[in-house]
């Protein structure tokens, strides 16, 4: 019988080795692309992405060169600033409306936090109310 190419891999090294390729893989914000590779796929000049990055509408991470290295949730912010431009946004507009699509992000959690404590503090009262009801009924 044949193998399967790459079946080696699948040894207890390679295991180990396609586990932690796969989190990468799957992490949004593991710097991954070059410069030109987004360009190529946003459609971007070089040029333009650098001006993007100086003007904080994306902040990709450097790599020990000091090369930037863009993230899949990168490349999708780039896809939305290149989807505003095109709808006449100024590149200034374009990091007004990042900023606040993070702080609504950002108050979305702050609120999903607070009614989580919300519901963990009603749901002790509800307890504790039973445990009197429970001690006065037993008390009688």
């Amino acid at each position: 019988m044949g193998t399967i190419p790459g079946a080696e891999l699948a040894g207890a090294s390679g295991g180990a080795e396609l586990a932690e390729l796969d989190a990468v893989l799957g992490d949004e914000q593991a710097p991954l692309f070059s410069v030109g590779q987004v360009s190529e796929l946003v459609g971007m000049q070089p040029r333009f992405l650098r001006r993007l990055d100086s003007m904080g509408v994306v902040s990709p991470s450097r790599s020990e060169g000091d090369h930037r290295r863009y993230s899949r949730a990168d490349i999708r912010r780039l896809l939305d600033a290149r989807s505003l431009m095109r709808d006449g946004v100024s590149v200034a507009g374009v990091r007004h409306v990042f900023e606040l699509k993070d702080r609504v992000v950002e108050l979305e959690e702050a609120l999903r936090t607070a009614r989580i404590g919300v519901d963990r503090r009603r749901s002790s009262r509800r307890v504790a109310g039973r445990q009197r009801g429970s001690d006065l009924r037993g008390g009688q």
